[in-house]
């Protein structure tokens, strides 16, 4: 199998190559594409537009969970503005708040629903 170069733009693939993802729980592994997106928003804003998002003729991206905004983090931080960006997680002690990763430094934490931050979409394709 011939792998994008991670950080970079996979043509046809509608993002950039973040690299390969565990699929966890009985899940396959899987290539993992991010694409930063314009704006800021609350959670459920975010989430939609992560879900509304086109590219390269595909229409099936999503927001991202804690491990894969991770992973965006370690390989393609440098096409992301340095700020806080959500994930599509919810925060388990609190459904009112979900989690945030930061662009700049990496950090992860929590944030009431109704602010505004960042947000981007991903896209998973099973190996």
């Amino acid at each position: 199998m011939n792998l994008p170069k991670l950080g970079q733009y996979a043509a046809g693939m509608g993002g950039l190559s973040a690299g390969i993802a565990p699929g966890g729980n009985g899940h396959p592994d899987y290539l993992l594409f991010c694409a930063p997106l314009e704006g800021m928003g609350t959670y459920a804003e975010a989430l939609a537009a992560a879900k509304e998002h086109t590219a390269d003729g595909h229409h099936d991206f999503d927001g991202a969970t804690i491990v894969e905004s991770a992973l965006c983090f370690a390989t393609c931080r440098m096409h992301f503005v340095r700020d806080w960006y959500w994930t599509k997680e919810h925060y388990v002690d609190d459904p009112g708040y979900g989690w945030i990763q930061s662009f700049d430094f990496g950090y992860l934490s929590w944030d009431p629903l109704g602010d505004r931050n960042r947000f981007f979409a991903v896209r998973r394709v099973p190996l």
